[in-house]
């Protein structure tokens, strides 16, 4: 049965691996990245090296930027000469830059590169504006795609709710949580009151770690990548489930509980930046975002917390606590492996 379930985690390990490996240069997939600044779009297209060769010959650049067609609110964009790069391990980037009349609002892409390829043959569209991200899918059937890039402002109570759904949905944050409440119980009121007051300064410690991450990630652009932080917070729930075999208390843990929010809060950058929010506007969505996490937080905390304290009644607590932490260590320990070896 162990065997079993090991060959079942490598297949899906390997699984994920290929999966995402062949997204990057699959064959019949193509990616198109356009970034606007103001009136300028720089635009980058990355087909698999081989098919390009096939498709234009030896100097693609000049015939895959001439197939582009990018009108801008109904005004056709210039194109700049354009570069031909590598892009590891096995795809070509072809680059350059687009000169619109004014700063867009909507776009209307024509890939007509795809008349050059297979029938069947993918293009995944990427179009951003600062923290600001569209998505469409270019196909030889339907070459043409219109996106709408206008940076309105989202309500403050509907970037709360993105806050709230974002950690509700994080089960390894949740799980992190509810780690940290796996501790021996405390039979007397007066020390029930002093575990829920060292509970606070827990959770304070883990906030303030998360708030200053998520805003140094979100305002100042300065984030580890997701194959440092995602291996990162699969650590820290086995560390934290580990240390509940010899912990006593919950009045340290806000040293521990700190620097993994920092590590948490890199996590949560990514469900903030996809909300597509202009940069003028980061500072009210970063505080909405934040303020949706905190509540969901508490919200789960006013759930799982009595749930515990009622367990720590239990005779047979002692053993369901190092059950419960077994568990969780060994969750971490394979959510880390499936990080590293699938990436992020």
């Amino acid at each position: 049965m162990k065997r079993a379930w090991c060959i079942a985690l490598v297949a899906f390990a390997m699984a994920t691996f290929l999966s995402r490996a062949s997204f990057a240069h699959g064959t019949g997939v193509s990616k198109a990245e356009y970034a606007i600044d103001d009136h300028v779009i720089r635009a980058a297209v990355v087909f698999r090296r081989e098919e390009l060769a096939i498709a234009y010959g030896e100097h693609p650049e000049r015939g895959v930027a001439e197939s582009i067609t990018v009108v801008a609110d109904g005004v056709k964009c210039t194109a700049a000469a354009p570069s031909l790069s590598d892009d590891a391990p096995d795809g070509s980037r072809v680059s350059f830059v687009l000169t619109c009349a004014t700063s867009p609002s909507r776009l209307h892409i024509a890939s007509g590169y795809l008349d050059r390829f297979p029938v069947g043959h993918t293009s995944f569209i990427t179009v951003t504006r600062g923290f600001q991200k569209s998505e469409a899918i270019a196909l030889l059937a339907q070459p043409d795609v219109d996106v709408d890039v206008s940076a309105g402002r989202r309500p403050f109570s509907a970037i709360v709710r993105v806050g709230v759904s974002h950690i509700l949905t994080g089960y390894d944050h949740l799980t992190f949580l509810f780690a940290l409440l796996l501790v021996p119980p405390a039979a007397e009121k007066k020390k029930q009151k002093q575990l829920v007051w060292a509970l606070l300064g827990v959770l304070t410690a883990f906030t303030i770690g998360h708030t200053l991450s998520l805003a140094i990630a979100a305002i100042g652009g300065i984030a580890p990548s997701p194959r440092v932080i995602e291996p990162a917070i699969a650590l820290s729930i086995a560390y934290v489930a580990a240390e509940n075999f010899f912990v006593k208390g919950w009045r340290h843990r806000w040293l521990l509980t700190f620097p993994f929010g920092l590590v948490h809060g890199f996590g949560f950058a990514g469900g903030l930046l996809d909300l597509a929010v202009d940069r003028a506007d980061l500072p009210r969505a970063l505080f909405a975002f934040n303020l949706g996490v905190e509540l969901g937080q508490l919200g789960v905390l006013a759930i799982a917390l009595p749930a515990v304290l009622a367990l720590q009644r239990l005779s047979s607590y002692g053993l369901i606590r190092r059950v419960l932490s077994g568990v969780i260590v060994a969750l971490g320990l394979v959510w880390f492996i499936l990080r590293v070896v699938a990436g992020p």
